[in-house]
């Protein structure tokens, strides 16, 4: 099932947030710092849509607008191990750019699938 929430409604569902936690401590270094650190302390910038199986977050982009250190004309997408489900869910305005980092299990054919999107 694929779940999109903005920031605030994101921060309720206790269970995003604890499965993020639960990767950042599953990996060293863990690219879900960026997830958690935006969801806790600029939701009201943010957007994110989930892959989950049962209570398990298979896949997942943040979706960040501007921002206190950023252009505010420029998206920060954040995709851990992208899929085509979830990459289809991303919207952002044509007119603004965008900074992709693919993270986790990535492939070519989802490179292919996050160049076609944007």
């Amino acid at each position: 099932m694929v779940v999109k929430l903005r920031g605030f409604e994101a921060l309720k569902q206790h269970s995003i947030i604890d499965t993020l936690n639960s990767l950042c401590r599953d990996e060293h270094l863990s690219t879900h710092r960026y997830a958690v650190y935006y969801l806790t302390y600029e939701p009201e910038r943010v957007d994110i849509i989930s892959l989950t199986s049962g209570s398990d977050v298979k896949a997942y982009a943040l979706i960040r607008y501007g921002g206190r250190f950023t252009i505010e004309d420029v998206y920060e997408a954040y995709i851990w191990n992208p899929t085509e489900e979830v990459v289809r869910e991303i919207s952002v305005r044509p007119d603004r750019r965008v900074d992709i980092q693919l993270q986790g299990e990535v492939s070519g054919s989802s490179v292919d699938t996050v160049i076609k999107h944007f």
